[in-house]
């Protein structure tokens, strides 16, 4: 039986309010929130960390102040942790670690790094002494120091919504608050920088930093050519392949331009970060690029409400002893938190994984570990205070018990996570 013209007008109507409200409803990854200034000045709109940092997902480094955890430590442990970070101290050997970001005294005070990303943060509020208070979405808060990091006493660009693009000098700010971004929300910026970089080491697909700077499809790459400057956005590049002393530049029309003297296109550049969700952040060396292949991101990252509470982190750590230790985990006496990222080099890659991501992780040796992940990929990963004898140990929760055990480094046969 033919159904009537009013009930084809129906669905059709319903359909579309339904697909168009989705729309509406349908998020972005940049990062949106408010700025309030000590002048009492408010703005409202997109955000740009610095030059940089523009996704919920990217990550915001600062340096912890405290570190409560040493507590739980007693003076006999305390002192030989301390006679063991001298002794590291004292090596001439390099390494790439997390501790090269920390103040001088922090091999005494067994202070961190911390980092997590921004759509894990409720706020972030300033004060005059070179200090700032994180929330996070649970409530908790967090208390940090930027020297020896760019995410701290650095401008940050807001879009507002009526005002346009505006640059606030960060002694300026009093608090920035991130929020949801509107249902109509356009980015003033562009797209991501999305696709694959192929290197000697494997090969990664996901959101794209190049040069650890530019990430947005309106950021540029500039160079020379034999005719004089080379200038483009990112929009307009399909390949970049490293060549001679610098880089074929493969155009979305097909043309190949030979790009050389910055590094932006030369052994120079500061490296490729690569994002995704299975692993987290991969730091790609030049040495090891083969060629990036840039395409068109087809799904929306992250949203700022799709960001989840952190987790504490749980498991099981079982000693060389053959004891299994269950309950609450605070992994190297710092990360305690599921967002929290293990930091590990391999090969020529520098990988940061957070917990979340982690199913496993076994010490392999005095400098490396296998890491095994969710997916089941492991990755070997070495040169790092957290995957390596300057582990600083970890605490077993076990249970409710506010009283925890301590497990040396040189003591951990694996460590699995619930």
């Amino acid at each position: 039986m033919k159904k009537p013209l009013f009930f084809h007008l129906l669905v059709s109507f319903t359909f579309g309010f339904i697909f168009t409200a989705q729309t509406a409803k349908a998020e972005t990854e940049f990062i949106y929130g408010k700025v309030s200034t000590f002048l009492g000045e408010t703005y409202v709109g997109q955000i740009r960390w610095g030059n940089e940092e523009a996704f919920w997902t990217d990550r915001f480094n600062a340096n912890k102040v405290y570190n409560d955890n040493i507590d739980f430590l007693s003076d006999r442990e305390i002192l030989q942790l301390k006679k063991e970070k001298k002794s590291f101290k004292n090596q001439t050997h390099s390494s790439i670690d997390d501790s090269q970001m920390q103040n001088d005294k922090s091999e005494y005070t067994f202070l961190h790094q911390f980092s997590c990303q921004f759509g894990e943060i409720k706020s972030i509020k300033m004060n005059r002494w070179q200090k700032a208070e994180l929330q996070l979405r649970d409530g908790s808060k967090v208390t940090v120091s930027g020297k020896g990091t760019n995410d701290m006493d650095t401008p940050i660009f807001i879009y507002d919504e009526k005002k346009g693009k505006i640059e606030i000098d960060w002694m300026e700010i009093s608090k920035v608050e991130f929020l949801k971004e509107p249902s109509k929300f356009k980015s003033a910026i562009g797209k991501p920088l999305y696709g694959t970089v192929f290197t000697t080491e494997g090969n990664y697909s996901g959101v794209i930093e190049w040069d650890k700077d530019e990430r947005v499809t309106s950021d540029e790459l500039d160079g020379e050519v034999k005719t004089g400057r080379f200038k483009t956005t990112f929009d307009k590049i399909k390949i970049i392949k490293p060549h001679q002393a610098g880089s074929m530049v493969t155009m979305e029309d097909g043309e190949e331009v030979y790009v050389f003297g910055t590094n932006d296109v030369n052994f120079k550049n500061r490296g490729i970060v690569i994002t995704n969700d299975e692993i987290g952040h991969i730091n790609v060396d030049w040495s090891t690029l083969q060629r990036v292949e840039f395409i068109p991101k087809k799904r929306a990252g992250k949203g700022y409400s799709q960001f989840q509470k952190p987790k504490e982190i749980t498991g099981t750590v079982t000693t060389k002893e053959g004891k299994s230790l269950k309950g609450k985990i605070v992994f190297d006496l710092d990360e305690q938190f599921d967002f929290e990222v293990l930091n590990g080099g391999s090969g020529k890659m520098f990988f940061e994984i957070p917990f979340r991501n982690i199913k496993r992780i076994a010490p392999q040796s005095d400098r490396n570990c296998t890491v095994e992940l969710r997916s089941k990929k492991q990755i070997q990963l070495r040169d790092s205070q957290d995957v390596s004898f300057k582990n600083e140990g970890l605490l077993v929760f076990h249970q409710d018990s506010i009283n925890p055990i301590y497990v040396s480094w040189r003591e951990v046969e694996e460590v699995v996570f619930n």
